[in-house]
This record gives C-alpha cells, structure tokens and sequence, in this order.
C-alpha cells in the first residue's frame, strides 16, 4: 500500500512535507498500525466550530478535528486544524508557529489511532504521547 497524506495549507506554513509525512508514518508505526491515506486540512475557526457542533455535538471552538476511516490497524482519516487556533496558541504558548501546527498534527494522529481525550486521565495520556513524539529523536522538530 502506497502511503499518502495530502495536505491543504496555505502557503504561509512552509514546512518539507516528506519530513512531516516520514515522522507521520513513524508515529503511526509506533502505535503498532499502519498508515493508509491522511488528508491534513488547515481551515478556519468558523469551520472547525461548524465541524464540531454537527458531528460532535459541541459547541466550542477547538483546533483540530480528526475523522477516522480506519481499516483494522490502516489508519486513514481527515484532520481539520484551525489556523487561527494554531496561531493563538503559538502566540500564548510562546512557541514557534511550526511546533505547534506539529503538536496538534501529532494530536490529531493521535486520535485517529485510537486515543481519546474527553477526560482529565484521557487529556494527560495524550499530552504526555504528544510530548514524547514532539521531543524525540525521530522528532520532525529536530531537523525543520
């Protein structure tokens, strides 16, 4: 199986997308699955609101949405990111704006490979697996 993650982001974002699409499949790996076919999307905080009250019943604004389509252990999927909320966060988090687009990339990976964050234990678990591929040898953040 040819593995592919499509992105959709706006120009400003200028990362070395094979970089992001090996560290991408290395996390899944991780994870003991394999990597299908990903769509990463960068969109508006307007849309991710939409996206969130009609599928997930919410009504808050977040900055990434992940949509599984898996096939047993093939992940494949959509992950929505707001741009403003990776802009925000940066800026709050005085973080450059490339290892937070990374963070809530991993994060949305993450969901789809089966982690849940809707309790205090679920958020720290997944916290504690983004810090662990943001900061790792493999990370994509050590060589961008």
């Amino acid at each position: 199986m040819k593995v592919k993650v499509d992105y959709l982001i706006k120009e400003k974002y200028k990362f070395d997308k094979r970089l992001i699409n090996e560290w991408i499949q290395w996390i899944v790996e991780s994870e003991n699955k394999k990597l299908g076919q990903i769509q990463i999307i960068l969109t508006s905080d307007r849309h991710l609101l939409e996206l969130n009250q009609k599928f997930l019943k919410r009504n808050e604004y977040t900055d990434v949405i992940a949509f599984s389509n898996n096939k047993k252990t093939i992940i494949n999927g959509d992950i929505f990111i707001s741009q403003e909320r990776v802009e925000e966060n940066a800026e709050y988090f005085k973080e450059e704006i490339k290892k937070e687009l990374c963070r809530v990339i991993v994060h949305g990976i993450l969901h789809l490979v089966g982690y849940e964050d809707y309790n205090e234990a679920g958020r720290k678990s997944m916290t504690d697996r983004e810090n662990d591929y943001l900061n790792s040898e493999n990370s994509v953040l050590k060589v961008m």
